[in-house]
This record gives C-alpha cells, sequence and structure tokens, in this order.
C-alpha cells in the first residue's frame, strides 16, 4: 500500500466517525455530507463503479441547503437545486467540477467567518471550533487551487494538506469531548 492511500484512508475514516460526535450540533450536516462524500469516493475510487468526485458537487449542495438546518423547514424548495448539481456531477468536466466545487469552499469560509465574527464582536472572545472549521476551508481552497492551476507538483500539497486535515479531524474529536465534559460540569 502506498503512502498517499494510507492517509487517504486514515483521512476518510477520521472524516466518516466525526459526524458522530457532532449529532446535535448545529453543523452536524457539515460533517455528516464531507465523510459520507469521503467514505462514497473512496468506495467509488476502490471500486472502479463510478468517478471519485461524482457525488462531490450534490453532496456540497446539501451542505448549504442544511447549513441553517433551524430554517430548513422554511426553505425545503432548496432541494431543487440537486437536479442541476446531480447533473452537473455527470456531465461536465473535472475542470469544471473542480471550479465548482473551490466556490463551495469559498461559500462554506463565509458560512463559518459569520459566526467567528458574531462570537468576536458580541462576546469578545474568539471561538476556537469556528477558527479550526475556517482553517480546515482554507486548506481545502489551497489545495483546490493549487489542483486546478497545477502549481508544484499537487502529490505534496495533498499530503501536506490531508495530513493537516487529519489532525484537524482528530482536534475536533477531541474538542467535542472537552465541550461535553465542560457542559456536564456546569
Amino acid at each position: 500500500m502506498k503512502l498517499w492511500e494510507i492517509i487517504l484512508i486514515v483521512s476518510v475514516f477520521i472524516w466518516t466517525i466525526l459526524p458522530l460526535f457532532y449529532r446535535s450540533h448545529e453543523n452536524f450536516f457539515y460533517f455528516l455530507f464531507l465523510g459520507l462524500n469521503d467514505f462514497l469516493s473512496y468506495t467509488f475510487y476502490i471500486s472502479s463503479l463510478w468517478s471519485s468526485q461524482i457525488l462531490t458537487i450534490p453532496f456540497h449542495y446539501l451542505i448549504i441547503v442544511f447549513f441553517y438546518r433551524k430554517d430548513f423547514a422554511k426553505k425545503k424548495w432548496l432541494l431543487l437545486g440537486l437536479i442541476p448539481s446531480i447533473y452537473a456531477a455527470f456531465n461536465v468536466t473535472h475542470y469544471a467540477q473542480n471550479i465548482t466545487i473551490l466556490i463551495f469552499h469559498i461559500i462554506f469560509f463565509f458560512m463559518f467567518l459569520k459566526p467567528f465574527i458574531t462570537a468576536y464582536f458580541y462576546s469578545n472572545k474568539i471561538e476556537i471550533f469556528y477558527m479550526v472549521l475556517l482553517f480546515y476551508e482554507l486548506i481545502n481552497i489551497f489545495k483546490l487551487f493549487a489542483f486546478i492551476k497545477d502549481i508544484s507538483s499537487g502529490i505534496e500539497v495533498y499530503y501536506v494538506g490531508t495530513i493537516i486535515q487529519i489532525s484537524i479531524g482528530i482536534f475536533l474529536i477531541f474538542y467535542s469531548f472537552r465541550k461535553k465534559v465542560e457542559l456536564a460540569n456546569s
């Protein structure tokens, strides 16, 4: 087994179990759809059934739809956007898919920036959780940009970025335990 495959398997495992630690969190669907995307993409890759990127656009679209899950009941019509995202997943080039995914990650960055800034200005505190997710999104943006623009050798960017993202996933698992202990003690 090659090093990149080991890194990929560890990353898929971490990001697939991460939603279990954030079931009642407002960002549960973010973790759920990222984890499902990783798991199914890896499954498609090893089975050679479909392109490993085939579900990435629809799952990223679902992250946006479900991001504010308490508002979802009012906005079910947004699920109609899933139809063009599925069409795009099957009918556009890999380059266009990567540009679309890059745009999604830029949107996610700003979606996490809002609560980070709000917490800072209203409570005068830095929310570590959102700061970590902002960093995670910056890494995704950089990896996609480097891949799209063919900067350097993509494999080095992949190694470094994915190892940092694995570390972020492990941090978020331990962070959820810490938060649960804090809630139990208060």
